[in-house]
């Protein structure tokens, strides 16, 4: 379990860690840097994300063993999904995504937080299956999906593809 707090969270789960770099705003990520540092001090589930160079590898850990931590928080948070990677990364299975969904939908007096730079790829997911149309009402429950962008460039074309999330 992780406490680190932010702004807008009060716990992280990183469940699955590792990245690539996207875009140019990926060029001064904190995540890789701390993942440099969680790397050299041999932190489990860090082995192997960045190079010497502190560049990210492309490799992406799934933490199986983390899927119960937010059912162990004694009161209700908010939680930050996967800070230290990105959940719609194409190297996380879209089983693994269930997994940590399912996880979402039981564990509902938590407020989730799930940010992405491949908005395509949630849409895929939530597209996937008719997904979105059994489970829409517990994603506006508990479970906040989003995108992040540095640049407005970035913000548009990734705003475009959540579009269809906004309809549904």
């Amino acid at each position: 379990m992780q406490t680190n707090q932010g702004e807008w969270w009060d716990y992280s789960w990183n469940i699955a860690t590792g990245c690539t770099r996207v875009s140019q705003e990926c060029d001064n990520c904190w995540a890789r840097t701390m993942a440099k540092r969680l790397q050299g001090m041999k932190k489990p589930g860090y082995e192997g994300l960045v190079d010497a160079r502190g560049v990210w590898t492309g490799r992406v850990n799934l933490l199986r063993d983390r899927y119960d931590d937010p059912f162990h928080l004694k009161r209700p948070r908010t939680i930050a999904v996967n800070l230290m990677g990105d959940l719609f990364h194409p190297e996380v299975p879209f089983g693994f995504i269930g997994q940590v969904f399912l996880v979402m939908m039981q564990a509902d007096r938590h407020h989730f937080m799930v940010l992405t730079k491949r908005p395509e790829r949630l849409v895929e997911y939530l597209k996937n299956d008719d997904w979105m149309t059994r489970h829409a009402s517990q994603i506006s429950k508990n479970i906040c999906l989003g995108t992040t962008a540095g640049t407005q460039r970035s913000a548009n074309e990734r705003w475009g593809a959540m579009a269809w999330l906004a309809q549904q």
